[in-house]
């Protein structure tokens, strides 16, 4: 079993400000802050109770809250399974003291059912972190994928801090679950997003750019915009500062007091009202996604930010500048290539809605954190009937099938099933799903702390913002029109060299798949089987394991399925793929 050999470990007296230990038949009790952290007559039954009853799933992440005396560690870890792993959270130094010398001593004694472990093995399984170190926490929890976190809390001592430890479960919580969306999504759209990789990759030319070159080059307020309702109001407004039904206005214009953000659903309705956006944020990889550049959009020559991912058609149809940047493929092993020459833009963490995006972005581009931000139309909820601003893709359709027996109102939207109401920052009755509500959520924990960021639209979720109405710009006098920006625009574009390490990328993947289809399909009798010092197994695994567009998509993993069936689904995909490439 294991035993805590604390030896003298720092202890008060009662009433002292450090934990006092008190030894009673059971076992030893804490006293601290004028608080028992266990049981006086039976310190371990409470977690020891609670553990035993645990049914725990392969990939989960053991959250442990204030552990103190680590009683109920051994049960734990007999429980364990191997693909699971543990971290401990202390925000009070002292009890954190307290726990780092009790699991220092921790050993085991012979005989125990876990005797062959050493201590060094059990210590590997447990990450413990402090209030001065939750940051390396969250990097943890973003950089390893959990498909569930168990929270147990081990003592008393989450009294303390209950709200601190509160907080980090629910992130916890909202990372894991938008890492299994983001799972599901390419699961679903994985094939799609790889093929648009390589479809955006072939369009690199002299018009093209990369994020990362732009970094802090806006130095008067960017006004980011969604295509909710609440674009609307923001619209009437904004005709109104600016005082022009032009769409011709210069992108160095002193009427404008703004560097205009735009969804891809939202710049139509701005055109349409002479409101021309400085640049436009492009996410969706799908054909559907074209509707929302019908119109006044076509040959806007609207610089666009492009996810690598998306529909390679958008830039064409806008025809203007491409500024790519990538979305969470940045550590696959077949863009590394482009990854180690600097081809791939900056990465955007994933975050599934293009209202998120755009924020991110828009944060990235301000020069510093003076600069404000305001944001409008990013509602992730709608009143009855409508679900997006005037002259979006959404709108026009709901125009064009009025009958005299079907509504211009898309109530279907409203009552469909994962609908909910609520009150929103307005106090106005609105309508949410759960995905609206996390994509809500999530914008709250990413951003609400961030500096000069303010709410200016009128509807929709609480964002956590401070309120700002976009008109309080005609109280600052704006000096700049972001010639950083635009001097960049025309000297940042892909020089010949990269080009050329782009066309070669391609070529040698092109290649691969030739000779993995052959291997595949010949085995032993291929022609590329030149070199019998490795086995047939080992040429695949070589061909396959770098290029994860092959397998992306699939609902199992390399390691965790039928070989032959793996294999057999990867042949079929070097077709599909070769026939992108050619």
């Amino acid at each position: 079993m294991i035993n805590n050999n604390m030896g003298s470990p720092v202890t008060g007296e009662p009433g002292s400000e450090t934990p006092c230990l008190l030894q009673n038949e059971r076992g030893v009790c804490v006293l601290y802050k004028e608080r028992y952290l266990y049981s006086k007559y039976d310190p371990s039954k409470s977690i020891k109770n609670i553990i035993s009853n645990l049914s725990i799933n392969p990939d989960t992440l053991i959250l442990i809250f204030s552990p103190v005396l680590w009683y109920g560690l051994e049960d734990l870890l007999l429980k364990l399974p191997q693909d699971c792993r543990i971290a401990a959270i202390e925000y009070d130094e002292e009890l954190f003291y307290l726990a780092q010398k009790t699991l220092n001593d921790i050993h085991i004694e012979s005989g125990s059912d876990n005797s062959n472990k050493t201590v060094e093995s059990l210590k590997n399984n447990i990450l413990f972190f402090n209030k001065n170190n939750i940051k390396s926490y969250l990097d943890y929890i973003n950089n390893n994928h959990f498909k569930k976190v168990l929270r147990l809390d081990f003592s008393g001592g989450i009294y303390f801090n209950r709200d601190n430890f509160e907080k980090i479960y629910s992130v916890t919580q909202s990372v894991i679950d938008q890492y299994l969306k983001n799972k599901l999504t390419l699961i679903k759209f994985g094939r799609l997003f790889s093929k648009n990789i390589f479809k955006n990759l072939k369009q690199f030319d002299t018009n093209t750019f990369l994020l990362q070159h732009f970094e802090k080059t806006i130095d008067k307020p960017i006004l980011v915009l969604g295509a909710g309702e609440s674009l609307n109001q923001t619209i009437f407004q904004l005709k109104n500062i600016l005082k022009t039904d032009s769409a011709d206005r210069k992108e160095d214009s002193v009427q404008n007091p703004f560097f205009i953000l735009a969804v891809d659903q939202a710049l139509t309705p701005l055109l349409e009202n002479g409101i021309k956006p400085d640049a436009v944020v492009a996410v969706e990889a799908q054909l559907a996604i074209e509707k929302a550049y019908i119109g006044k959009s076509v040959n806007s020559n609207i610089p666009v930010f492009l996810d690598l991912v998306s529909r390679r058609h958008v830039s064409e149809i806008l025809n203007g500048k491409k500024i790519f940047y990538l979305s969470d493929y940045s550590k696959k092993e077949f863009l590394k290539p482009l990854s180690e020459n600097k081809l791939l833009g900056k990465v955007i963490r994933p975050l599934g809605s293009v209202g998120l995006v755009a924020t991110e972005i828009a944060l990235f581009l301000r020069k510093d954190n003076q600069i404000p931000v305001y944001i409008s139309g990013l509602d992730f909820s709608y009143s009855a009937g409508i679900t997006h601003a005037k002259g979006t893709v959404s709108h026009k359709r709901q125009l064009s099938i009025v009958t005299k027996l079907k509504s211009i109102f898309n109530f279907e939207a409203a009552f469909t099933n994962g609908t909910t109401f609520i009150n929103d920052k307005s106090n106005n009755r609105m309508i949410t799903s759960a995905s609206l509500s996390n994509y809500a959520k999530l914008f709250t924990d990413l951003y609400a702390d961030e500096k000069n960021i303010y709410d200016s639209g009128f509807s929709g979720h609480n964002l956590g913002l401070e309120k700002k109405d976009i008109q309080s710009v005609q109280d600052i006098q704006i000096k700049n029109s972001c010639t950083n920006f635009y001097k960049k625009l025309s000297s940042e574009q892909l020089k010949d060299n990269s080009l050329k390490i782009i066309s070669g990328y391609l070529e040698n993947e092109k290649k691969a798949l030739e000779i993995l289809k052959d291997i595949l399909t010949f085995g032993d009798e291929s022609k590329y089987r030149e070199d019998k010092t490795i086995s047939l197994a080992e040429q695949i695994d070589a061909l396959i394991l770098p290029r994860e567009y092959l397998y992306l998509h699939f609902p199992d993993t390399p390691e965790k399925t039928n070989r032959q069936s793996f294999l057999n689904r990867v042949r079929i995909e070097t077709d599909f793929f070769l026939k992108e490439l050619k």
